[in-house]
């Protein structure tokens, strides 16, 4: 298999596991990953593989943002977890865990609903490029 196939299919493989995940602590992982591989193509001045694992990096945010859009919400309060139905973690509480703050979380949220606006126009174009 041709080296593009390869990174074409790895790619793919990689945007599968992006819109598969469940839970936030899991689209951290490839984020991070992402930004590591980032990296490692800047190195080696691989501007293909930096544009793919960027892109990967962004739907990893997106799927973030919308992870965390569908948390539950405390009301607040004294005991802010009593407001949570038993045996629901509050939305801080996820978001911590996952090692991501409230003001990034909120940042991630913003561009879900811009995806929801078609964000794929906007990869294609920078893939063009």
């Amino acid at each position: 298999m041709a080296d593009g196939q390869f990174a074409l299919t790895r790619y793919e493989a990689m945007r599968t596991a992006v819109a598969e995940c469940t839970r936030i602590d899991e689209a951290a992982k490839i984020r991070d990953k992402a930004a590591a591989l980032a990296a490692y193509a800047r190195q080696r001045d691989d501007k293909e593989l930096e544009a793919w694992v960027c892109e990967i990096r962004v739907r990893a945010c997106v799927r973030i943002g919308e992870l965390s859009l569908l948390l539950d919400k405390s009301k607040g309060g004294a005991n802010p977890d009593a407001t949570l139905p038993p045996g629901v973690k509050s939305k801080h509480l996820v978001l911590a865990e996952a090692g991501i703050s409230t003001t990034t979380a909120a940042r991630y949220e913003q561009l879900a609903r811009m995806e929801k606006a078609g964000i794929e126009p906007t990869f294609a174009a920078l893939r063009s490029h």
